[in-house]
């Protein structure tokens, strides 16, 4: 599947997004703010309707390991597993997927916590997915 250039985009600049879009009345006024809001979507509320369907949150997902595995940021691995929650119904339905409990998952993808293995490979499966290896290529060593 063709990962969609606007997810990595999102995964990649989420914050800067946000901390952008709440930034412009305090430089524009605020009537410009409010015409932004009025005639735009949030950003979250776009991500997490693209989230529902499966492949795109498996673009999501991969992208977001991909960068992991680049720069070892594991808030932003979180961050998109708990976006995918989100769009699949929530933190209550993962929990009732997973052998974690609620306060734990919470922390978990909060960033409070840092998940053992078995912890990500549960948060993984309930999301509805499984880790594959592959084997590095010599470009990628």
């Amino acid at each position: 599947m063709e990962i969609k250039p606007r997810i990595i985009h999102n995964y990649q600049t989420r914050g800067k997004i946000l901390k952008r879009h709440e930034n412009i009345g305090k430089n524009s006024g605020v009537k410009i703010m409010d015409k932004v809001l009025k005639n735009t979507t949030r950003y979250e509320e776009d991500l997490i309707e693209d989230l529902k369907d499966p492949k795109e949150a498996q673009a999501y997902l991969e992208a977001a390991f991909d960068l992991f595995e680049k720069d070892g940021d594991t808030q932003a691995l979180l961050l998109a597993m708990r976006d995918v929650a989100e769009a699949q119904g929530g933190i209550g339905e993962l929990v009732q997927k997973t052998s974690i409990s609620r306060q734990h998952l919470y922390n978990i993808l909060a960033s409070k916590h840092n998940p053992r293995l078995d912890n990500w490979l549960g948060i993984i499966s309930g999301l509805g997915f499984h880790i594959r290896l592959e084997q590095h290529t010599e470009s990628k060593r």
